[in-house]
C-alpha cells in the first residue's frame, strides 16, 4: 500500500547560490535543494584531494535519491528524531561507496564536507560532517547550530586556542571528520524546533571564514520580505560581502525562511471559520424565515376592503 508523504508544518521558501570566489580557478561547492523531500544542504569539496571537487558533485547526485527514500521511510514513524535516525544512516551508507570509489585511485582521494537540514514536522533536522556549517536565525540573533569537524575547533574546545585565532589557524584545514573518510564515519545530527520567522542557513567555509556570524546576522536582518526576489537580494549582497573580504574561496549557501503560519493551526483555523461561517448562514436564514412568517401572520389579519357591489 503506498504511503503518502508527510508535510512540514510551516510554509516556506528557500533559495541557494554559489560563487566562484576571488581566488579559486574553479569550483567544487555544491548546493542542494530538495523541495520535494524538503532537504537542503552544501558540499564543500576539498581541494586538497584529488577529487574533491568530483565528490561534491557525487554527494550532490546521491542525495537526491536518498533524500527521497529517506522521505518514504519517514512516512512509516514521522518523527523529528526518526529522521535524524534514517539520515544518520543514509549519510553513514554513502560514506562507505565514496570510501571505496576512492580506494581505487589511492587511499582518501575523494573527500567533501555535507551539512544539510531536512524539515520533519515542526523541527528542523540539521546534519553535518566536515566544517561546513548550518545556522539559525531567530528574533534577529544568529546561532551556529552545528558543530565544525577540524584540528582548529578541536584546539579550541581543549582551550589551546581562541575562537579568533582558529579563524585563521593552519589547523582549520585539517578535517577530522568528512565524506569519504575511513569508515565507519560519525556525521552529528542536531535538532531544532521550529517557530514561524524563523531562518536557516546552510553555508560552506567560503561564506563565514571571510565574513563574522554577526556581519552575516546583519545582512540576514536587512531582508525586507518572504519574497523570492528578496530572498536572493540576500544571498547576492551576503557574496558580495565575501568577495569583497577577499573571496578566498568557493561560496555556497542555501537560506530557507520560514515565512508562513503553522499549517496544521492554519487548517483548524480554517474550518473553525467555515463552521462560524455556515452556523452565521443558518441564523440569518432562521431569523429571515421567522420575519417572513411574521408578516404572513401580520397580512392574514388585516380587515378586508370594502367593495361596492
Amino acid at each position: 500500500m503506498a504511503v503518502s508523504k508527510p508535510d512540514f508544518k510551516y510554509d516556506f521558501v528557500a533559495k541557494g547560490q554559489v560563487d566562484i570566489g576571488r581566488r579559486r580557478s574553479s569550483n567544487q561547492d555544491e548546493i542542494m535543494e530538495f523541495p520535494e523531500s524538503r532537504f537542503f544542504g552544501v558540499s564543500d569539496g576539498m581541494g586538497g584531494l584529488l577529487h574533491g571537487g568530483l565528490t561534491s558533485e557525487l554527494i550532490k547526485d546521491q542525495m537526491e535519491k536518498i533524500m527521497s527514500l529517506a522521505h518514504e521511510e519517514l512516512a512509516e514513524d514521522y518523527t523529528p528524531q526518526n529522521a535524524g535516525n534514517i539520515l544518520k544512516s543514509k549519510i553513514r551508507e554513502l560514506n562507505e561507496k565514496i570510501y571505496e570509489l576512492g580506494k581505487e585511485h589511492g587511499r582518501n582521494s575523494y573527500g567533501a564536507t555535507l551539512s544539510g537540514v531536512w524539515l520533519v514536522d515542526n523541527c528542523a533536522v540539521f546534519i553535518n560532517i566536515g566544517d561546513s556549517r548550518g545556522y539559525m536565525v531567530r528574533k534577529g540573533k544568529i546561532h551556529q547550530i552545528t558543530k565544525d569537524h577540524n584540528l582548529a575547533a578541536y584546539l579550541v574546545g581543549r582551550g589551546e586556542i581562541t575562537e579568533e585565532e582558529s579563524r585563521n589557524h593552519p589547523a582549520s584545514s585539517r578535517l577530522l571528520k568528512f565524506m569519504g573518510m575511513t569508515p565507519p564515519a560519525s556525521p552529528e545530527i542536531f535538532i531544532e524546533e521550529i517557530m514561524a520567522g524563523d531562518e536557516l542557513l546552510i553555508a560552506s567555509d567560503g561564506l563565514f571564514g571571510m565574513l563574522y556570524d554577526k556581519e552575516i546576522e546583519e545582512i540576514l536582518n536587512a531582508k525586507k520580505d518572504c519574497r523570492e526576489s528578496d530572498i536572493e537580494q540576500v544571498l547576492q549582497k551576503l557574496t558580495d560581502a565575501a568577495n569583497e573580504q577577499g573571496g578566498k574561496d568557493n561560496i555556497g549557501m542555501v537560506y530557507v525562511v520560514i515565512c508562513g503560519r503553522d499549517k496544521e493551526q492554519g487548517e483548524k483555523n480554517e474550518r473553525q471559520g467555515e463552521r462560524k461561517g455556515h452556523k452565521e448562514e443558518r441564523e440569518i436564514k432562521e431569523m429571515k424565515d421567522m420575519e417572513g412568517a411574521k408578516e404572513a401572520r401580520e397580512d392574514g389579519n388585516e380587515m378586508p376592503e370594502e367593495r361596492e357591489e
